[in-house]
């Protein structure tokens, strides 16, 4: 595993162990874990996505993966990120980003 994809994973294992703490019935409220953890979902904290995105995600590991011919849809949409970004509660981000983790996992191979 290359140092970006390690540090893709941790940056995602920091987020779902603080979740995991959160009540799982608690509403999903993104600064409550940014002030905890100074780390949130999204393509502003997402290592791969600084380096790729400014190139329409072209040479991500999950663009490679999950829409490797580059229609409209983005790959990590297609992998489950959009379900970790409208979750209601703790307990369904847990889940939702459980599943997502798993993805990464894969296109890191």
């Amino acid at each position: 595993m290359d140092k970006l994809g390690a540090k893709v994973l941790k940056h995602w294992d920091i987020m779902i162990s603080w979740a995991e703490k959160q009540p799982k019935r608690k509403e999903v409220f993104q600064p409550d874990m940014i002030n905890d953890t100074g780390h949130v979902w999204g393509a502003s904290d997402c290592p791969w996505c600084e380096r790729y995105g400014i190139n329409g995600c072209v040479g991500c590991p999950m663009e490679t993966q999950y829409n490797p011919y580059h229609k409209r849809q983005m790959a990590c949409d297609k992998a489950g990120y959009y379900k970790v970004g409208n979750t209601d509660t703790w307990g369904e981000w847990v889940k939702a980003a459980k599943k997502f983790r798993k993805k990464i996992k894969k296109a890191i191979g």
